[in-house]
Protein backbone atom coordinates (compact mmCIF):
# COMPACT_ATOMS: atom_id res chain seq x y z
CA UNK A 1 0.00 0.00 0.00
CA UNK A 2 1.36 3.35 -1.25
CA UNK A 3 1.24 6.27 1.59
CA UNK A 4 1.64 10.20 0.91
CA UNK A 5 5.41 10.34 1.57
CA UNK A 6 6.43 13.10 4.57
CA UNK A 7 7.91 16.06 4.56
CA UNK A 8 11.43 15.49 4.12
CA UNK A 9 12.96 17.40 7.57
CA UNK A 10 10.43 14.53 9.57
CA UNK A 11 12.16 11.96 8.41
CA UNK A 12 14.95 12.43 10.61
CA UNK A 13 13.06 12.60 13.22
CA UNK A 14 12.80 9.00 15.88
CA UNK A 15 9.94 6.98 16.18
CA UNK A 16 9.24 3.78 17.73
CA UNK A 17 8.05 0.74 15.30
CA UNK A 18 4.96 -0.87 15.37
CA UNK A 19 5.18 -3.87 17.72
CA UNK A 20 7.26 -2.17 20.02
CA UNK A 21 4.92 0.84 21.23
CA UNK A 22 4.67 -0.75 24.80
CA UNK A 23 2.29 1.04 27.51
CA UNK A 24 5.06 3.49 29.40
CA UNK A 25 3.15 2.93 32.32
CA UNK A 26 4.15 1.03 35.39
CA UNK A 27 2.98 0.20 38.42
CA UNK A 28 3.90 -1.39 41.78
CA UNK A 29 6.27 -3.12 42.53
CA UNK A 30 8.46 -0.60 39.88
CA UNK A 31 10.28 2.12 41.31
CA UNK A 32 9.91 4.67 38.33
CA UNK A 33 12.76 7.42 38.91
CA UNK A 34 13.60 7.79 35.58
CA UNK A 35 11.48 10.41 34.41
CA UNK A 36 11.56 13.22 37.05
CA UNK A 37 8.10 12.59 38.73
CA UNK A 38 7.22 14.43 41.55
CA UNK A 39 6.24 10.81 44.55
CA UNK A 40 4.35 13.69 46.46
CA UNK A 41 1.88 13.37 43.64
CA UNK A 42 -0.53 16.39 42.97
CA UNK A 43 -2.18 18.95 45.43
CA UNK A 44 -5.78 17.84 46.76
CA UNK A 45 -6.64 21.26 46.13
CA UNK A 46 -6.27 20.84 42.22
CA UNK A 47 -7.92 17.02 42.11
CA UNK A 48 -11.18 18.52 43.77
CA UNK A 49 -10.21 21.91 41.26
CA UNK A 50 -10.28 19.10 38.83
CA UNK A 51 -13.20 16.82 39.58
CA UNK A 52 -15.26 19.57 39.75
CA UNK A 53 -14.07 21.05 36.38
CA UNK A 54 -15.12 17.55 34.75
CA UNK A 55 -18.95 18.38 35.51
CA UNK A 56 -18.71 20.52 32.56
CA UNK A 57 -16.26 19.23 30.54
CA UNK A 58 -18.98 18.25 27.81
CA UNK A 59 -18.31 21.86 26.95
CA UNK A 60 -15.05 23.11 24.78
CA UNK A 61 -12.75 25.12 26.91
CA UNK A 62 -11.61 28.61 27.24
CA UNK A 63 -9.98 28.61 24.33
CA UNK A 64 -8.26 31.23 26.01
CA UNK A 65 -7.22 30.30 28.83
CA UNK A 66 -8.21 33.68 30.31
CA UNK A 67 -8.67 32.76 34.39
CA UNK A 68 -4.91 30.35 33.97
CA UNK A 69 -3.41 33.09 32.49
CA UNK A 70 -5.04 36.01 34.57
CA UNK A 71 -3.32 33.72 37.59
CA UNK A 72 -0.11 32.98 36.23
CA UNK A 73 0.70 37.02 35.75
CA UNK A 74 -0.49 37.69 39.00
CA UNK A 75 2.17 35.09 40.53
CA UNK A 76 5.22 36.46 38.35
CA UNK A 77 4.14 40.34 38.02
CA UNK A 78 3.35 40.36 33.87
CA UNK A 79 -0.37 40.49 32.90
CA UNK A 80 -2.44 37.42 30.56
CA UNK A 81 -0.52 38.86 27.34
CA UNK A 82 2.40 37.91 28.80
CA UNK A 83 1.26 34.17 28.92
CA UNK A 84 1.18 31.20 26.30
CA UNK A 85 -0.38 28.01 27.77
CA UNK A 86 -0.18 24.60 26.00
CA UNK A 87 -0.47 21.04 26.69
CA UNK A 88 3.13 20.66 28.42
CA UNK A 89 5.99 22.94 28.21
CA UNK A 90 7.27 20.36 25.34
CA UNK A 91 4.09 21.46 23.36
CA UNK A 92 5.30 25.51 24.33
CA UNK A 93 8.37 24.41 22.32
CA UNK A 94 6.70 22.66 20.00
CA UNK A 95 5.06 25.87 19.39
CA UNK A 96 7.87 28.15 19.45
CA UNK A 97 9.77 25.81 16.63
CA UNK A 98 6.42 26.05 14.68
CA UNK A 99 6.54 29.92 14.39
CA UNK A 100 9.99 30.92 14.43
CA UNK A 101 12.22 28.44 12.46
CA UNK A 102 13.07 27.96 8.92
CA UNK A 103 15.10 25.79 6.74
CA UNK A 104 18.69 26.72 7.19
CA UNK A 105 18.13 28.46 10.77
CA UNK A 106 20.27 27.72 13.56
CA UNK A 107 19.69 26.72 17.26
CA UNK A 108 22.14 26.88 19.54
CA UNK A 109 21.91 24.85 23.06
CA UNK A 110 24.79 23.36 25.24
CA UNK A 111 24.99 19.59 24.95
CA UNK A 112 23.68 16.89 26.33
CA UNK A 113 20.97 18.78 27.44
CA UNK A 114 16.66 17.66 27.06
CA UNK A 115 16.62 16.37 23.54
CA UNK A 116 13.54 18.47 22.53
CA UNK A 117 15.39 21.35 21.72
CA UNK A 118 17.34 19.12 19.00
CA UNK A 119 13.37 17.60 18.10
CA UNK A 120 12.46 21.24 17.62
CA UNK A 121 15.04 22.46 15.05
CA UNK A 122 14.91 19.38 13.13
CA UNK A 123 11.46 18.43 12.79
CA UNK A 124 11.33 22.49 11.39
CA UNK A 125 14.17 22.23 9.01
CA UNK A 126 16.53 24.13 11.07
CA UNK A 127 20.33 23.32 12.43
CA UNK A 128 20.56 22.17 15.90
CA UNK A 129 24.18 23.71 16.81
CA UNK A 130 25.39 21.77 19.96
CA UNK A 131 28.04 23.57 22.01
CA UNK A 132 29.45 20.97 24.82
CA UNK A 133 28.55 21.61 28.40
CA UNK A 134 32.02 22.49 30.74
CA UNK A 135 33.97 20.06 32.27
CA UNK A 136 31.41 21.00 35.28
CA UNK A 137 28.64 19.97 33.50
CA UNK A 138 27.30 23.36 33.09
CA UNK A 139 26.34 25.39 30.21
CA UNK A 140 29.00 27.11 28.41
CA UNK A 141 27.57 30.83 27.89
CA UNK A 142 31.20 32.12 26.32
CA UNK A 143 30.80 28.62 24.06
CA UNK A 144 27.37 29.65 22.91
CA UNK A 145 28.03 33.73 22.49
CA UNK A 146 30.86 32.23 20.09
CA UNK A 147 28.80 30.20 18.06
CA UNK A 148 26.49 32.74 17.00
CA UNK A 149 26.23 33.34 12.93
CA UNK A 150 24.32 35.18 11.21
CA UNK A 151 22.01 32.02 10.55
CA UNK A 152 21.30 31.70 14.60
CA UNK A 153 17.45 32.45 15.16
CA UNK A 154 16.97 30.73 18.37
CA UNK A 155 19.87 30.58 21.58
CA UNK A 156 18.28 27.44 24.55
CA UNK A 157 19.52 27.68 28.36
CA UNK A 158 17.54 24.98 30.35
CA UNK A 159 18.29 26.38 33.56
CA UNK A 160 18.47 24.26 35.73
CA UNK A 161 19.66 21.80 32.86
CA UNK A 162 18.16 18.46 32.52
CA UNK A 163 20.00 15.63 32.51
CA UNK A 164 22.84 17.31 34.49
CA UNK A 165 21.31 19.32 36.89
CA UNK A 166 23.59 22.08 36.75
CA UNK A 167 22.53 25.58 37.12
CA UNK A 168 23.44 29.39 35.68
CA UNK A 169 23.48 32.18 37.81
CA UNK A 170 21.14 34.54 37.25
CA UNK A 171 23.82 37.66 37.06
CA UNK A 172 25.26 35.85 34.89
CA UNK A 173 22.83 34.97 32.28
CA UNK A 174 21.77 38.76 32.52
CA UNK A 175 25.07 39.75 31.00
CA UNK A 176 24.58 37.09 28.49
CA UNK A 177 21.09 37.90 27.42
CA UNK A 178 22.25 41.79 27.31
CA UNK A 179 24.89 41.38 24.78
CA UNK A 180 23.05 38.97 22.25
CA UNK A 181 21.71 40.55 19.20
CA UNK A 182 17.85 41.54 19.36
CA UNK A 183 16.93 39.11 16.38
CA UNK A 184 18.06 36.34 18.26
CA UNK A 185 14.89 34.60 20.68
CA UNK A 186 16.80 33.69 24.18
CA UNK A 187 14.54 30.69 25.09
CA UNK A 188 15.56 29.55 29.04
CA UNK A 189 13.20 26.57 29.76
CA UNK A 190 12.99 26.76 33.88
CA UNK A 191 11.29 23.74 34.17
CA UNK A 192 13.01 22.59 37.40
CA UNK A 193 13.82 26.18 38.90
CA UNK A 194 11.77 25.85 41.66
CA UNK A 195 13.67 22.94 42.99
CA UNK A 196 16.92 25.31 43.31
CA UNK A 197 18.41 26.20 46.55
CA UNK A 198 21.60 28.48 45.62
CA UNK A 199 20.48 31.78 46.14
CA UNK A 200 22.28 32.74 42.83
CA UNK A 201 19.79 31.20 40.85
CA UNK A 202 16.54 32.25 40.22
CA UNK A 203 13.95 33.14 37.24
CA UNK A 204 14.53 34.82 34.29
CA UNK A 205 11.51 36.59 34.39
CA UNK A 206 12.79 40.00 35.18
CA UNK A 207 14.26 40.19 31.77
CA UNK A 208 11.01 40.20 30.56
CA UNK A 209 10.01 42.75 32.51
CA UNK A 210 13.01 45.12 31.14
CA UNK A 211 12.55 44.54 27.90
CA UNK A 212 14.71 41.49 26.78
CA UNK A 213 13.91 39.27 24.02
CA UNK A 214 13.55 36.35 26.40
CA UNK A 215 10.77 33.97 26.54
CA UNK A 216 10.74 31.56 29.60
CA UNK A 217 9.26 28.08 29.74
CA UNK A 218 7.74 26.49 32.95
CA UNK A 219 5.78 23.81 33.43
CA UNK A 220 3.22 21.92 36.25
CA UNK A 221 4.79 18.51 35.39
CA UNK A 222 7.72 18.58 38.46
CA UNK A 223 7.22 20.79 41.42
CA UNK A 224 3.28 20.61 40.52
CA UNK A 225 3.05 16.69 40.72
CA UNK A 226 0.86 17.26 37.53
CA UNK A 227 2.73 15.78 34.48
CA UNK A 228 -0.27 13.47 33.25
CA UNK A 229 -2.67 16.82 33.50
CA UNK A 230 -0.25 17.74 30.48
CA UNK A 231 -0.36 22.28 30.94
CA UNK A 232 2.69 23.99 30.63
CA UNK A 233 2.73 27.96 29.62
CA UNK A 234 5.90 30.30 28.05
CA UNK A 235 6.10 34.03 29.73
CA UNK A 236 7.24 36.59 27.41
CA UNK A 237 6.40 40.40 25.80
CA UNK A 238 3.28 40.41 24.25
CA UNK A 239 4.58 40.78 20.77
CA UNK A 240 6.13 37.10 21.32
CA UNK A 241 2.94 35.50 22.69
CA UNK A 242 0.69 37.20 19.88
CA UNK A 243 3.58 35.33 17.30
CA UNK A 244 3.06 32.16 19.70
CA UNK A 245 -0.81 32.37 19.25
CA UNK A 246 -0.85 31.40 15.64
CA UNK A 247 0.85 28.34 16.09
CA UNK A 248 -1.83 25.17 16.29
CA UNK A 249 -1.02 24.38 19.47
CA UNK A 250 -2.40 28.04 20.99
CA UNK A 251 -5.37 26.43 21.76
CA UNK A 252 -5.32 23.30 23.29
CA UNK A 253 -5.53 23.82 27.10
CA UNK A 254 -8.34 21.61 28.13
CA UNK A 255 -10.87 22.58 31.40
CA UNK A 256 -9.55 20.42 33.45
CA UNK A 257 -6.40 21.11 33.36
CA UNK A 258 -7.18 25.12 33.73
CA UNK A 259 -8.95 24.00 36.61
CA UNK A 260 -6.04 22.13 38.16
CA UNK A 261 -3.41 24.47 37.43
CA UNK A 262 -5.11 27.44 38.91
CA UNK A 263 -5.85 25.59 42.02
CA UNK A 264 -2.49 24.05 42.56
CA UNK A 265 -0.59 27.27 42.15
CA UNK A 266 -2.76 28.69 45.23
CA UNK A 267 -1.33 25.56 46.97
CA UNK A 268 1.85 27.20 48.77
CA UNK A 269 1.64 24.76 51.47
CA UNK A 270 1.49 21.70 48.43
CA UNK A 271 4.62 23.44 47.12
CA UNK A 272 6.34 23.87 50.35
CA UNK A 273 6.18 20.02 50.67
CA UNK A 274 7.30 19.42 47.44
CA UNK A 275 10.15 21.25 47.49
CA UNK A 276 11.21 19.75 50.51
CA UNK A 277 10.89 16.14 49.76
CA UNK A 278 13.04 16.94 46.79
CA UNK A 279 15.37 18.88 48.85
CA UNK A 280 15.89 16.43 51.91
CA UNK A 281 16.10 13.44 49.19
CA UNK A 282 18.88 15.07 46.99
CA UNK A 283 20.81 15.48 49.89
CA UNK A 284 20.16 12.05 51.27
CA UNK A 285 20.89 10.62 48.20
CA UNK A 286 24.24 12.93 46.99
CA UNK A 287 26.13 11.80 50.68
CA UNK A 288 25.25 8.31 50.10
CA UNK A 289 25.62 7.95 46.40
CA UNK A 290 28.83 10.19 47.32
CA UNK A 291 30.15 7.11 50.02
CA UNK A 292 29.27 4.21 47.30
CA UNK A 293 32.03 6.21 45.27
CA UNK A 294 30.32 8.27 42.93
CA UNK A 295 30.84 11.27 41.67
CA UNK A 296 27.76 13.33 41.95
CA UNK A 297 27.37 16.91 40.17
CA UNK A 298 25.80 19.34 41.89
CA UNK A 299 22.11 19.60 41.44
CA UNK A 300 19.28 21.93 41.63
CA UNK A 301 16.81 20.45 40.47
CA UNK A 302 14.41 16.72 41.09
CA UNK A 303 17.61 14.37 39.88
CA UNK A 304 20.64 13.94 40.16
CA UNK A 305 23.68 12.98 37.79
CA UNK A 306 26.00 11.06 38.24
CA UNK A 307 29.42 8.68 37.72
CA UNK A 308 29.35 5.00 38.79
CA UNK A 309 32.11 4.68 37.14
CA UNK A 310 30.17 1.76 35.59
CA UNK A 311 28.47 1.57 31.93
CA UNK A 312 25.32 3.82 32.27
CA UNK A 313 23.30 1.59 29.91
CA UNK A 314 24.52 -1.06 32.25
CA UNK A 315 23.59 0.23 35.43
CA UNK A 316 20.05 1.13 34.42
CA UNK A 317 19.78 -2.30 33.13
CA UNK A 318 20.74 -4.00 36.15
CA UNK A 319 18.98 -1.68 38.32
CA UNK A 320 15.60 -2.44 35.91
CA UNK A 321 16.27 -6.28 36.95
CA UNK A 322 15.61 -5.19 40.55
CA UNK A 323 12.93 -2.95 39.54
CA UNK A 324 13.92 0.14 39.92
CA UNK A 325 13.97 2.40 36.25
CA UNK A 326 16.84 5.10 36.42
CA UNK A 327 18.18 7.13 33.32
CA UNK A 328 21.49 6.71 31.31
CA UNK A 329 23.24 9.32 29.48
CA UNK A 330 26.49 9.83 28.87
CA UNK A 331 26.52 9.34 32.65
CA UNK A 332 23.87 8.19 35.04
CA UNK A 333 20.63 9.68 36.09
CA UNK A 334 18.18 9.09 39.06
CA UNK A 335 15.24 11.18 39.87
CA UNK A 336 14.76 11.83 43.48
CA UNK A 337 11.85 9.89 45.15
CA UNK A 338 10.04 9.66 48.49
CA UNK A 339 12.20 7.94 51.21
CA UNK A 340 11.96 4.64 50.88
CA UNK A 341 12.36 5.00 46.88
CA UNK A 342 15.30 6.62 47.76
CA UNK A 343 16.43 4.07 50.30
CA UNK A 344 15.47 0.99 48.05
CA UNK A 345 17.47 2.73 45.24
CA UNK A 346 21.11 2.92 47.34
CA UNK A 347 20.70 -0.69 48.57
CA UNK A 348 19.66 -1.48 45.07
CA UNK A 349 23.49 0.15 44.31
CA UNK A 350 24.97 -1.70 46.87
CA UNK A 351 23.97 -4.72 45.01
CA UNK A 352 25.40 -3.94 42.02
CA UNK A 353 28.60 -1.28 42.48
CA UNK A 354 31.68 -3.27 42.74
CA UNK A 355 33.10 -1.02 45.58
CA UNK A 356 30.07 -1.45 47.20
CA UNK A 357 30.61 -5.19 47.87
Amino acid sequence: MSVPKIRHTMEKMAFTPRGQRKSSATCDPVIRMCWNENQLGMSEKAKAAMAAALEKSNYYPDFYAVALKDRIGEVYGLTRDNVFTAGGSSAVIDAIGAVYLEEGDEVLYCSPTFGAYWDMATANGAVPVEVPLTKEMRYDLDGLYQAITARTKIIVICNPNNPTGTAVGADQLAAFVKKVPEEILIMVDEAYIEYADDPDVHSAVPLILEGYHVLVLKTFSKIHGMAGIRVGYGLACPEIIDDLMRSPGAFNTSTVAIAGAIASLGDRDFLSRSYQMVKDGRDYLTRELEQLGCKVYPSQTSFLYFDAHMDPQDLQAECAKRNILIGAFALSRVSIGNKAQNAAFISCLREILPAAR
